[in-house]
């Protein structure tokens, strides 16, 4: 069977959730208008949140929220409360503070010296009670508090893992301002050992600290003593060794060992720049002389020969000298001939040219017979100059040796006697010094022993002043934890309890759908007993059931009027998440319609969680799972109810295969067949969130009803519902809320809402 495409695919939506209306067709008089509300989306591309999504909390929201949550919330609160109380009872007892005093002297107790209070003392005041609160909080000093034996096996001690830390954290030691008293102090539940061991650490300072100082005093005499002796004895020496100086110089007056020594240094000055200058000779000669030695192989044993050399020797020379003389003869015949002769081959001037060069190389042999004698002769008088050279330079090198020799010593003892004369004046001269330095250490040193002789008999600068003691209980602290506790507890669980119920954004009433949500409510059911909900067949015996009749019946109204306009025949019926009354609401708008003479078959969808047969009182299968597998025909799984013109068809059980066989185009023949039997098919559908059958199934409706449940749905995934259903394509007519109390906006079976409009 062909079927036409506009069959086989789902309309487009002509509503999507949470989209403003752009335009609304005016209402008939008489009669209630369904207003159809277009989708306006932002140039952007996408639609923003919702308002219910994007506002935050604020204090009238939290309210809100705790009052839905208020017996919940007061149950936890007071409990928490009490744990508190009791916590603070047992684990807070009351504290007691002991305390002990000390006097600490602003200046040192004297006899004969006395200390002056400037501003001056009193920096060094505040400088010695910072450092004695210092000495009470050592880690020596409390160590040897902690091992007293009236201290070890003190319980407060015992329980602690790390002893010298805690005592260091909990013992406090402060000044009072302006006075000279250290007060040491204690916090601890038991006042007789927080007593002890405050008297532990005040008994152990003093002894440790303050009756070391006075021992380091007579420590101190002792090393004056010392001192003092060394220092006479170190005196005694001094004058000595500078009265045997003074001897050996011949003078004690430093005037005239000084002009002494610039004397010395005068002629010292003199002979040195001599003696430079010898040496500075004696280099230039002995670098003359390795000059001369190092030429000696080359100018002796292997002499330069020149041309002009040559032609002497070969001049005087008999022979040489025709053969010279026959050269010239003959180059001024060939010059003679070459400025007569007509021609360049005459043979004269042949002739004069080849004698000529016979000429020549005689010449040439007897230049070079001749050049080993003059060599040797050569070599013989460079070998006699150079001796003689070497000797003449070697005899001077003597001399300024012998006289660099003399002056060096004589330079050397000049030094040692200006060193000796200049260091004994500066020894003089410091011993002079260091003698009077001395003198004036070893005075003072001996007034100081005087004076702390005297001294030792003064009382010490800090004293007991107030022996431990407890101070008062500290009641304060315990009364207001005991009062703050429990009231922060109860006010914190509160708050948690209306945040957490706040982030839910649990559905109240239909103003939140219509202007958080954005979103069309079509009606609302009131909140009724169970027994009269899960019953559609038998809901009218009561006054509830006719309030639950009146109510389904608005919704029918509007169903019937989208059905007129955009030829709505198949509705299914769904929800966000399990648990919103959405097969109660099918059921119940299924019956309604049968019960205003529209042929009416009720689906039920729901594959993994069936429900409608037990509504109904039938058997679960054979349902709709095997007409869609194909086991039985469409026909075969309809059953009749008791509300006339209202027939059934279960769900069948249930087989995973069956949503793959919900995509094929077979399923449109189902449909087609029953809306050929049927003026109104509703569907009762698996949740929208829970799984993907809602989706798949959706795609054959006409319109979707979301059922909402006051209290229990959620705007968050309400929204993600919606959102869902619009990125199908599948229309949703608007959304159902049920057990709507009296106050609610739309009543029991308010009209058709429209959300406000609101610019794209």
């Amino acid at each position: 069977m062909q079927v036409s495409r506009d069959a086989r695919m789902p309309k487009s939506p002509e509503l999507l959730p949470l989209h403003r209306p752009e335009e609304t067709l005016p209402p008939t008089p008489g009669r209630a208008e369904l207003v159809e509300a277009r989708p306006t989306l932002p140039q952007t591309g996408y639609s923003p949140l919702p308002p219910a999504l994007t506002k935050g909390p604020d204090m009238t929201s939290l309210l809100r929220a705790l009052g839905r949550r208020w017996l919940l919330a007061s149950f936890l609160g007071i409990l928490a409360a009490g744990g508190v109380a009791a916590a603070v009872w047992f684990f807070l007892p009351i504290r007691y503070t002991a305390y002990s005093q000390l006097r600490v002297a602003m200046t040192p107790p004297w006899l004969v010296v006395r200390n002056a209070d400037t501003s001056e003392g009193r920096g060094e005041f505040s400088a010695y009670q910072r450092t004695q609160a210092a000495w009470i909080k050592n880690y020596s000093i409390l160590g040897l508090a902690l091992e007293r034996e009236d201290v070890i096996h003190l319980k407060m001690v015992r329980e602690q893992p790390e002893r010298l830390t805690w005592l260091m954290e909990e013992l406090k030691v402060d000044f009072q301002e302006g006075s000279e008293i250290m007060t040491v102090s204690m916090i601890g539940n038991d006042p007789s050992e927080v007593v002890k061991l405050v008297q532990a650490v005040t008994d152990v300072y003093i002894k440790t600290i303050v009756d070391k100082e006075r021992e380091n005093r007579k420590d101190r005499l002792v090393e004056l003593n010392k001192i003092y002796e060394t220092s006479v004895g170190k005196l005694r020496r001094q004058r000595n060794a500078q009265r045997r100086l003074a001897e050996d110089l011949g003078t004690s007056d430093s005037q005239a060992l000084t002009q002494k020594q610039v004397n010395l240094l005068a002629l010292f000055g003199e002979k040195q720049r001599q003696h430079d200058q010898v040496k500075t000779e004696l280099m230039k000669t002995q670098a003359r002389l390795e000059s001369y030695q190092a030429r000696e192989k080359a100018v002796v044993n292997e002499p330069t020969l020149s041309p002009t050399l040559l032609n002497e020797v070969l001049e005087a020379d008999l022979t040489g000298k025709q053969l010279l003389l026959r050269v010239n003869q003959l180059q001024d015949l060939v010059s003679e001939y070459q400025h007569s002769a007509l021609r360049d081959d005459e043979p004269s001037l042949k002739k004069a040219q080849s004698m000529l060069e016979e000429t020549k190389k005689s010449l040439d042999v007897r230049r070079e017979e001749l050049r080993p004698s003059v060599l040797e002769r050569l070599k013989q008088k460079n070998q006699n100059d150079h001796q003689a050279d070497l000797a003449q330079l070697q005899s001077e090198m003597a001399m300024l040796i012998k006289q660099e020799k003399e002056l060096g010593e004589y330079v050397e003892r000049l030094r040692k006697e200006a060193d000796k004369v200049g260091t004994s004046s500066t020894e003089l001269e410091m011993l002079r010094a260091e003698v009077q330095r001395d003198d004036k250490v070893a005075t003072r040193v001996s007034d100081e022993l005087d004076v702390l002789n005297i001294e030792l008999r003064s009382p010490p600068r800090v004293t007991l002043n107030q022996e431990a003691a407890i101070q008062k209980k500290d009641v304060k602290r315990f009364l207001l934890a005991l009062i703050l506790g429990p009231l922060v507890a109860l006010v914190g669980v509160c708050l948690a309890i209306a945040w957490l119920e706040f982030r839910r954004r649990r559905i109240q009433n239909s103003n939140e759908v219509i202007h958080g949500l954005g979103m069309r409510v079509v009606g609302a059911v009131p909140a009724l007993p169970q027994r009269v909900r899960s019953k559609p067949n038998a809901a009218n015996q009561t006054a509830a059931g006719n309030t639950l009749i009146e109510s389904v019946d608005g919704i029918r109204t509007v169903l019937l009027r989208d059905a007129s306009v955009q030829e709505t025949r198949i509705v299914m019926v769904t929800s966000a998440v399990s648990g919103e009354g959405k097969t109660t609401l099918a059921s119940h708008l299924a019956g309604s319609l049968a019960r205003s003479g529209r042929r009416t078959l009720l689906i039920d969808c729901d594959l993994r969680h069936p429900a409608v047969h037990q509504l109904f009182e039938l058997p679960l299968s054979p349902g709709f799972s095997e007409a869609v597998l194909g086991e039985m025909h469409v026909v075969e799984v309809i059953r009749p109810t008791t509300i006339k013109g209202l027939s059934v068809i279960t769900a069948g059980q249930w087989d995973r295969e069956v949503m793959q066989i919900m995509t094929r185009e077979e399923v449109v023949g189902i449909f087609e067949k029953l809306k050929a039997e049927y003026e109104f098919i509703v569907m009762d559908s698996h949740p929208i969130l829970a799984a993907t059958d809602g989706l798949v199934i959706g795609q054959y409706a006409d319109a979707v009803l979301l059922s909402l449940l006051r209290d229990v749905s959620q705007t968050p995934r309400v929204y993600a519902a919606c959102q869902r259903l619009a990125t199908l394509g599948i229309r949703v007519l608007g959304a159902v809320v049920n057990g709507t109390r009296r106050d609610d906006p739309l009543g029991s079976c308010g009209p058709l809402v429209q959300p406000p409009v609101r610019a794209a």
